[in-house]
């Protein structure tokens, strides 16, 4: 299956009613039903949250394809391997919800969900409250700021740094096509820090 850039060039951050919470932007269409595990996000025709989940749930609504935490997703993994959870119809990318503390996937995590899944994994960082602070495309170059009516964005430059990883600016065309500023983490300076860091 392959899985074009352009279709992601399109993600805007949706707005709606704060009360009804953030929305999950799942980054390719086609997938009709997308489980949301561990985080609670908006009500959506093809999107269930599952914030306390249960085997009999999941498979009753035999997802296409999962949102949610590394904890969660690794949980359910293990789950499936020992075939003590059945979702048989995935079949799109895993979309892992990171915190600003928690900072991106390690290089030996997407290893790990690649051996439990055998799906391509995007990822999104998140604030506390789950509202959407940065996401990737299929450049991987980078998480993408959501700008709204010319405000800026809330994951920002020092704020990343201040959470003790190593990042830089960008603010050019990705090579997903998307003129945008965007901001390249590569790896944690100081686990210290990480303790004084907001999400």
């Amino acid at each position: 299956m392959l899985f074009n850039a352009s279709k992601w060039s399109g993600l805007l951050v949706r707005r709606g009613n704060p009360s009804s919470g953030a929305a999950l932007e799942y980054p390719l269409s086609g997938a009709e039903r997308i489980a949301v595990i561990g985080a609670r996000l908006r009500a959506e025709r093809r999107v269930r949250s599952y914030v306390h989940w249960r085997t009999a749930e999941l498979e009753a609504w035999r997802p296409q394809a999962l949102a949610g935490h590394r904890s969660e997703l690794f949980a359910i993994g293990d789950m499936r391997q020992r075939q003590v959870l059945q979702l048989p119809d995935l079949a799109f990318p895993l979309l892992v919800l990171s915190s600003l503390r928690e900072g991106p996937l390690s290089s030996d995590e997407h290893d790990q969900l690649w051996a439990l899944y055998g799906l391509p994994v995007y990822e999104q960082i998140r604030s506390a409250d789950e509202t959407l602070l940065g996401w990737e495309c299929d450049a991987r170059d980078g998480w993408h700021l959501p700008e709204n009516a010319g405000t800026n964005p809330a994951l920002t430059l020092d704020r990343v740094l201040a959470a003790g990883w190593q990042c830089r600016e960008l603010d050019d065309r990705c090579a997903c096509g998307e003129a945008c500023l965007r901001l390249v983490v590569e790896a944690r300076e100081s686990v210290l820090s990480m303790a004084s860091a907001g999400d």
